[in-house]
């Protein structure tokens, strides 16, 4: 009988050990052997497909996410895609999570490389914008522009820092990393002509470098650093369809254009050259107050066709899921 007391109670103790291990503490002490764990992203807008708009970021689709540091080999990158309300990682490549921390980058598009913590980008020169559907409210701009975007990281485990298998769950926070410049018309009833606006053009004046295109230009997908290297001048065109010029300034369409961000914009540096009824006005762009075209923000020029001129009557910039600013003045087109 004192046999069969001594099993049982070994029995009992193996049952509470075992039991034991599905505690924190034996948790912990797994995963500081090593145990991996499968790293689980929440990416949300903060503020591109073409130019992206909202604060849901499934409309990104998928992005790439990438984990570094001392026992990553180089950088271990994951794509995550949205699908039945969830982002997960369904490919080949996963980000399995040791005890070790991991810094954790991403960015959009998910087809971009990332070399040593870096992606390429660019801006597109000549596009087409058609405006015949939708609303003032709508974004136009070519369907082959790329808006990208690079992550902000924080542990969902809030005070936690590191992400390791402990804290295996990331907010990624999507931000803008390029400028978006738009142009809307309308007139006055001097105005005689259809209004019918066909092209917009965006200019340096002179040798004037303010719109640069960089030379092989990378954006820092931690920070959201542009470097451009050596500056390179850049233009953007848009041919224009459907844009029929209303009389009210708040339903006039924009037509946009994602372009490099630029600082310390000089007056008369940049002009823009509407082509309306066939005839050409042109410009001066000026500078918001903060005296740069910023990361993250739209901003939008109004121009008013009156008699035979077209008028840049207000300058505003629009908060359009993205950043809101005003800038005052007026200019005339000749």
């Amino acid at each position: 009988m004192k046999k069969n007391g001594i099993v049982q109670m070994i029995l009992a103790l193996v049952m509470v050990t075992v039991s034991g291990c599905e505690n924190d503490n034996c948790c912990e002490e797994c995963n500081n052997n090593e145990q991996k764990v499968e790293l689980s992203v929440l990416p949300t807008l903060s503020m591109t497909r073409s130019i992206i708009s909202g604060t849901d970021a499934s409309v990104l689709g998928s992005i790439a996410v990438y984990a570094s540091g001392n026992g990553y080999v180089g950088d271990s990158k994951a794509v995550y895609s949205y699908a039945n309300s969830t982002w997960s990682n369904n490919g080949a490549s996963k980000i399995l999570l040791s005890n070790e921390p991991a810094v954790i980058t991403a960015h959009y598009p998910s087809s971009a490389t990332a070399t040593s913590g870096a992606i390429d980008v660019s801006t597109l020169s000549s596009g087409s914008v058609n405006v015949s559907t939708g609303d003032a409210s709508t974004i136009y701009g070519d369907a082959g522009e790329t808006d990208y975007m690079w992550a902000a990281v924080t542990n969902v485990a809030g005070a936690a820092v590191n992400t390791t298998n402990r804290n295996p769950s990331v907010n990624l926070t999507m931000n803008h990393a390029l400028s978006r410049v738009s142009f809307r018309v309308y007139k006055d009833a001097s105005y005689s002509g259809t209004g019918n606006l066909t092209k917009v053009e965006l200019q340096n004046v002179g040798a004037a470098t303010t719109l640069n295109k960089g030379t092989n230009p990378t954006l820092n997908i931690a920070n959201g650093t542009i470097t451009m290297n050596a500056a390179s001048a850049a233009s953007y065109t848009r041919n224009v369809t459907g844009y029929s010029v209303g009389t009210a300034a708040a339903s006039a369409k924009a037509v946009s254009m994602i372009v490099f961000p630029a600082e310390d914009i000089a007056a008369n540096s940049i002009k823009v050259i509407m082509t309306v009824d066939g005839v050409e006005y042109t410009t001066m762009v000026p500078a918001p107050e903060s005296g740069s075209w910023l990361a993250g923000i739209n901003y939008l020029y109004t121009a008013k066709l009156s008699g035979t001129d077209l008028v840049i009557s207000s300058n505003n910039i629009l908060l359009t899921d993205w950043n809101s600013i005003t800038v005052s003045g007026e200019l005339a087109l000749q």
